[in-house]
């Protein structure tokens, strides 16, 4: 009697452990993220271009030592509206200046291509593309 308890819980305590791994290993682990563009002395979004999923969080970072830049999709803040693009459904936002060490964040809810520009360096072109793709 005592050897059959002794099995039993031997048996349960593995049936835990197989079950907290399998929990483990299938957890879906693809949640919000958050991602960084850097605005550089060279006049570039680093990234370019971006691909993320619909709820991520993208940080533009002014990394430049002297310049301001701005981020905007604001077709009546640029001089050429062609080279902003937002999906359908999206609405247009603006970081303002943002001074060296500063940095401003949006997150993504529309899937789609979103082409954006810095102000300032508007006509040196500097530009970059997020793509909000659901199968990311």
């Amino acid at each position: 009697m005592r050897n059959t308890k002794i099995v039993l819980i031997i048996v349960l305590w593995a049936a835990l452990l197989g079950t907290v791994a399998y929990v483990r290993l299938t957890q879906d682990d693809s949640g919000p993220k958050d991602y960084v563009v850097r605005m550089t002395n060279d006049m570039t979004f680093d990234p370019h271009t971006l691909t993320i999923r619909p709820g991520d969080t993208v940080t533009w970072k002014n990394v430049s030592k002297e310049l301001v830049h701005s981020v905007t999709t604001d077709a009546n803040k640029v001089r050429n509206p062609n080279l902003v693009l937002l999906p359908v459904g999206a609405e247009a936002w603006d970081s303002g200046l943002l001074q060296p060490g500063e940095s401003w964040s949006y997150t993504f809810q529309i899937p789609g291509t979103y082409h954006y520009v810095c102000v300032p360096h508007e006509l040196v072109g500097m530009v970059g593309e997020i793509i909000v793709n659901n199968d990311e």
